[in-house]
């Protein structure tokens, strides 16, 4: 939020002028991490496997994304896609995400994080049912062909959505919360990867090198 209150407590004048702000310094951001990106990640590819990975896997990833990079931090994790079915092969479209700003919700191959990300983490929620996944999985696919949410500040947004908001959202429906500092107003209600990484009942798996 901004100060010690809520995004959702503060005067819509106030709170436009806030996230005017606050796209303003991302956007001054991004100039310089397009730098970053153009140096550094130009050729961004990892290793990562279908082996062990399961459906309702969340599958964080570091990427040259120069937005990304700008609303979080470069070495960062800015990047949620989840698995929606236990993949058999390469070519299985089996991972749901918005991957990029002018893209939809879609569901593609794992070959799409290998040449899209320099490193992936594979996260498994604790204690989880089968029913909650169900769940997850369910809301995901609804949201097939939804449009990206420039709006970060506005997590219950659901006309569009950013990566990280669809699979907090999706756990959310399911009863499972993921948002690490859900209760906090420090991040003006984002959900960063970072927030799904820190919960403490979302456990690594594996990790690409």
């Amino acid at each position: 939020g901004y100060g010690r209150t809520a995004m959702a407590d503060i005067p819509q004048n106030i709170w436009e002028k806030v996230v005017t702000q606050l796209f303003v310094r991302l956007g001054i951001r991004e100039k310089e991490f397009d730098k970053i990106r153009a140096e550094k990640y130009a050729d961004c590819s990892n290793d990562i496997t279908i082996n062990g990975i399961k459906r309702g896997d969340v599958l964080l990833s570091v990427t040259g994304n120069s937005m990304l990079m700008a609303a979080s931090s470069e070495g960062d994790v800015i990047h949620a896609t989840l698995c929606i079915a236990d993949p058999t092969s390469d070519e299985d479209k089996a991972f749901l995400s918005i991957q990029r700003m002018n893209g939809v919700v879609e569901i593609l191959p794992i070959t799409d994080l290998r040449q899209n990300a320099s490193q992936v983490i594979v996260m498994r929620y604790e204690d989880i049912t089968d029913e909650q996944i169900d769940t997850i999985v369910s809301y995901c696919k609804q949201q097939l062909g939804k449009p990206y949410n420039m709006n970060f500040t506005n997590k219950w947004e659901t006309n569009s959505f950013y990566c990280t908001q669809l699979i907090w959202r999706a756990f959310y429906e399911a009863g499972v919360q993921i948002d690490f500092d859900h209760d906090e107003y420090n991040d003006y209600g984002v959900v960063f990867a970072r927030d799904i990484y820190k919960c403490d009942k979302m456990k690594v798996i594996k990790w690409s090198e």
